[in-house]
C-alpha cells in the first residue's frame, strides 16, 4: 500500500496488437472524459514497453510486438514473399505448420506444394533488453491451377486404332491430374484414359494420323503437347480373287490372281499359292495382281489352289478355290531336266537339251574307234538309253559319252537318241522349236543308233530334214543334242 502505478493497456485482433496505451492518473480537479483509444490498424506495429520489477527493484524488459500481413489467397505456382518485423527491429522468424501445401524460406519466400490452406507462424523470441513476442499467425488458401502441358510420346497403330503414349507433366498445378485426353489430327477422335498409353478408337485403316494430349485436374485442363509423329492403322488385306490355273510342266502349275480392292490401308508385300491336296506352297513378292508357279506336284493327280496376301499387319483370309488341274507334261513345256518336252509317247515323256548345252553341239565324232557296238543297234523310240549305255562301254570317246556326261537340272540320266527319238525331235522342233535356245543348226546330227560295224545313222536337220543316213563312225564329225526320257 502507499505504492503508485501505471499501467498500459494494448487492443489484439486478428491481425495482431495495437499500440499500448498508457493509463493516465488524474490530477485533483474537474472531472475529465476519457479519449477513445485508437482502433487496430491493418499492419500493427509496437513499441517497446519497460516492465517495472514489483516493489521496485531488479531490471526491466521492454515488450514487442509482430507485424506481419496476411498475402490473401494465391495460385499454386507463384512464388510470393512474405515481410515480417518486430517493433524491437529483431529479426522475426517464420515457419510453416502446413508443409504438405507450404514452404517458407529464407527472407520469407514462400514455395507452394501443392492446393490447400497454407499456415505461417511469425515468432520473436527476445534478447537481454526486449521480451519475446507474442506469436502471430496468418492463414491463407492457395489455389490450384490447370495442370503444365504433358510430353506426347510414340504413338503405334493397330486396327482402325492407335496407342499413344505420353509422361506427365512437370507441374500438376497443385492438383492431382484425374485423366488425360489423346485427340487425333485428322478427325478429331478422342480417348481418355488416367495414364499412360491411351487407346483412340474409331480410325479409319489406311488414313495417317498425328495425336496430342491434355492433362485435366480440378481446377482445369492443360495447354496440348506437341503433335506425336505420324502412323497410319491397318489391317490384314482382303482375300484376293482367284484367276485360272495353268499346267506349267509336269510337276508345276501356274496361278493367277488379281489384288484384293483393300489393301489393309497397308501396302501388299506378297501373295502366297497352296495347293489341295498337298498343301504345297509358292510366295511371289510383289503388290499387285500376277501369277505364282507352284512346284513340286505330283503328275497325275489333281490340284485345285487358293491364294493369301500378306502386308505389315498380316495375312488376309484365302481366295475362293480355283478350277481343279492336273499336272503332266505336254509338248512345248519345260522337263524335270529344264530342257524342252518335244514328245510323249508311250507313258514317256522325252525333253531335249538346250543349244548352249556344251561343245559337243558344234560336232563330234560317233566313237573314238570303229570295232562293233552290237549294244547300240536300236532304233525305235525308247532305245536311245541302252545304245547310249553301249556306247558308253565301247567307246574310248566320242557322241555317246558326251552326251551321257550332260547334267542339265541336276539329271544324270541324259543320253544321245536314237534314230526315230531324233526324227521325232526334227518333227516337232522344225519350225516349233526353232527358237534362240533350243534351234538347230542346218545339217545332219548324230543318233545312238549304229548301222552296221564301220557305220552309225545320222538325221538331216537341213533341206530334206528327217532323212536318214549312214556314214563312218570315226570319219566324220557332226552335232550332238542330249535327251533324256521320264514317266509321264
Amino acid at each position: 500500500p502507499g505504492t503508485k502505478y501505471t499501467f498500459r493497456v494494448v487492443a489484439v485482433n486478428a491481425s495482431g496488437a495495437g499500440p499500448r496505451v498508457p493509463s493516465q492518473v488524474p490530477a485533483p480537479g474537474p472531472e475529465r472524459r476519457p479519449e477513445p483509444a485508437p482502433s487496430p490498424t491493418a499492419a500493427p506495429t509496437v513499441a517497446p514497453v519497460p516492465t517495472a520489477a514489483p516493489g521496485g527493484g531488479g531490471s526491466s524488459k521492454a515488450g514487442q510486438a509482430i507485424t506481419l500481413a496476411n498475402p490473401g489467397s494465391q495460385n499454386y505456382g507463384t512464388t510470393p514473399t512474405l515481410a515480417a518485423t518486430s517493433t524491437s527491429g529483431l529479426a522475426v522468424s517464420l515457419t510453416s505448420s502446413t508443409g504438405g501445401v507450404c514452404m517458407v524460406a529464407g527472407g520469407g519466400a514462400l514455395a507452394f506444394l501443392s492446393a490447400g490452406t497454407c499456415t505461417i507462424s511469425a515468432d520473436q523470441a527476445g534478447n537481454g533488453a526486449y521480451s519475446a513476442a507474442p506469436q502471430v499467425i496468418v492463414s491463407f488458401t492457395v489455389a490450384a491451377v490447370a495442370p503444365g502441358a504433358p510430353t506426347v510420346g510414340a504413338a503405334t497403330a493397330g486396327s482402325a486404332q492407335a496407342s499413344v503414349a505420353f509422361t506427365a507433366p512437370s507441374s500438376l498445378g497443385g492438383s492431382a491430374i484425374t485423366s488425360y485426353t489423346v485427340t487425333s489430327s485428322a478427325g478429331g477422335f478422342t480417348g481418355t484414359g488416367a495414364s499412360s498409353p491411351v487407346v483412340v478408337t474409331g480410325l479409319t485403316n489406311g488414313t495417317a494420323y498425328t495425336f496430342s494430349v491434355t492433362a485435366t485436374n480440378s481446377a482445369g485442363t492443360s495447354a496440348s503437347s506437341s503433335a506425336s509423329g505420324s502412323v497410319t492403322p491397318a489391317t490384314v488385306p482382303g482375300a484376293p480373287n482367284i484367276g485360272a490355273v495353268a499346267v506349267g510342266s509336269g510337276t508345276s502349275a501356274t496361278v493367277a490372281f488379281t489384288a484384293p480392292t483393300f489393301n489393309g490401308g497397308a501396302d501388299i508385300a506378297s501373295y502366297t499359292a497352296t495347293s489341295s491336296p498337298g498343301s504345297v506352297t509358292a510366295t511371289l513378292v510383289q503388290a499387285g495382281s500376277g501369277t505364282i508357279t507352284v512346284s513340286g506336284l505330283t503328275t497325275g493327280t489333281a490340284y485345285s489352289f487358293t491364294v493369301t496376301a500378306t502386308n505389315s499387319r498380316g495375312t488376309s483370309s484365302a481366295s475362293s478355290a480355283s478350277s481343279a488341274v492336273t499336272p503332266g507334261y505336254v509338248l512345248g513345256s519345260s522337263g524335270l531336266g529344264g530342257g524342252l518336252v518335244f514328245l510323249i509317247s508311250g507313258g514317256m515323256t522325252y525333253e531335249m537339251a538346250p543349244n548352249n548345252w556344251g561343245s559337243a553341239e558344234a560336232g563330234a565324232q560317233w566313237c573314238g574307234v570303229a570295232s562293233d557296238v552290237t549294244g547300240a543297234v536300236g532304233t525305235a523310240i525308247g532305245t536311245g538309253s541302252a545304245n547310249t549305255t553301249a556306247m558308253d562301254a565301247a567307246c574310248s570317246s566320242g557322241a555317246g559319252q558326251l552326251a551321257a556326261d550332260y547334267a542339265g537340272g541336276g539329271m544324270t540320266d541324259w543320253y544321245l537318241p536314237s534314230q526315230e527319238e531324233l526324227r521325232a525331235m526334227y518333227s516337232y522342233s522344225i519350225p516349233t522349236a526353232q527358237t534362240a535356245t533350243y534351234g538347230f543348226a542346218g545339217g545332219y546330227y548324230w543318233s545312238s543308233s549304229q548301222w552296221n560295224t564301220p557305220d552309225a545313222v545320222r538325221v538331216q536337220f537341213g533341206p530334206g530334214g528327217g532323212a536318214i543316213s549312214a556314214v563312218s563312225k570315226t570319219g566324220y564329225s557332226f552335232p550332238v543334242r542330249p535327251i533324256r526320257s521320264s514317266v509321264t
